[in-house]
């Protein structure tokens, strides 16, 4: 038995550093143990790279904390200023001066990593003053300790002086969670009808794996594809930072792993049953046609092919140029699909 888990752990160690499919970019994973306060799994885990998205968790901090201090309402209205509507992709097609209330921008922002709403974040809480948004970014950073990490806009569109590591936005991931858990539920919302049109974040291990308390990915060319995650029931608490990856299915298919290998060094041995997933493909028309996909989540190491080839169908389904051009598609699971 012990030298059953100890190949387990020799195999794991080496999938750190033969990441199939990674050669051009140098990866960076944190996996942290909070209640035993041990690094469970880490490389390059101070390389200095680009946060992308996964930025937003800062942003949402600082929101929270406004709201907890009463300097804002969560209910309060905001109106987009031009700047916030100017924002590039991804957006929830904000427009200038019209009134949006605090509640809707975090969902936005945290659910389907609306830049607009996350400008409009700040501009709510700043009065238009992003400069002195992004200063309370880096105080709160400082405070965390985050001493590898610097803010330039809350959005995490590219910027070269907006830098971070896997270990600092672990820690930014894990205080948020801790100190905000009523405010946390932006990063885990199942989605949000907004405007007439049904948002949902688009992550099979982020959105169904056990436990899953919040997650926010990220991407932009020169960032790579990012996830940060907070996995916590009863008995263990772990946060997961993965930067740096070459495409989303490679940074799924290695979370759902590093996953399995922290629960299981945790001493968790109730591994995923099979579940169902379900995408939805609406059309202009308001015609609504659904696939059923299922999906398993096996023992670290033991099936990790055949989960990477049902990962990779998804995203080929959903990335197909035709659905591109003549559907919108929602992902989501066990969630019924909301009446007009």
């Amino acid at each position: 038995m012990k030298i059953c888990n100890l190949f387990k752990i020799l195999i794991f160690t080496l999938t750190l550093y033969l990441l199939p499919s990674q050669k051009a970019r140098s990866q960076a994973v944190f996996v942290y143990d909070v209640n035993g306060e041990e690094v469970l799994a880490a490389k390059n885990e101070l390389a200095k790279l680009y946060p992308a998205s996964t930025t937003k968790v800062m942003t949402l901090y600082i929101a929270s904390d406004a709201i907890k201090s009463g300097k804002i309402g969560i209910y309060d209205k905001i109106s987009v200023s031009r700047e916030s509507a100017r924002q590039q992709r991804t957006t929830a097609n904000l427009e200038y001066d019209e009134e949006i209330t605090f509640k809707n921008l975090m969902l936005l922002a945290g659910t389907i990593s609306a830049n607009d709403a996350a400008y409009a974040i700040a501009d709510g809480i700043s009065n238009q003053n992003t400069s002195l948004f992004i200063k309370s970014m880096n105080e709160k950073a400082n405070e965390l300790k985050m001493y590898g990490t610097n803010f330039a806009n809350p959005t995490g569109l590219h910027h070269d002086d907006q830098y971070s590591n896997a270990h600092d936005i672990g820690i930014m991931m894990q205080n948020f969670m801790k100190n905000h858990r009523g405010y946390s539920g932006a990063l885990k919302s199942n989605g949000i009808f907004f405007k007439g049109k049904y948002y949902s974040p688009v992550n099979l291990v982020g959105q169904n794996y056990k436990c899953m308390k919040g997650f926010k990915t990220g991407f932009t060319a020169k960032a790579g594809y990012n996830i940060v995650t907070n996995v916590k029931c009863k008995d263990y608490n772990i946060v997961a930072t993965l930067l740096n990856f070459n495409t989303s299915r490679d940074r799924d298919f290695y979370l759902a792993e590093v996953l399995n290998y922290a629960l299981e060094k945790v001493g968790e041995k109730k591994y995923q049953d099979k579940r169902d997933f379900y995408m939805t493909l609406e059309r202009n028309d308001d015609e609504i046609y659904s696939t059923k996909i299922v999906f398993m989540q096996f023992l670290p190491f033991l099936h990790g092919n055949k989960y990477y080839t049902v990962l990779s169908n998804i995203a080929d389904y959903a990335y197909n140029d035709y659905i591109k051009q003549h559907v919108d598609y929602v992902m989501r699971s066990n969630i019924p699909f909301p009446k007009k």
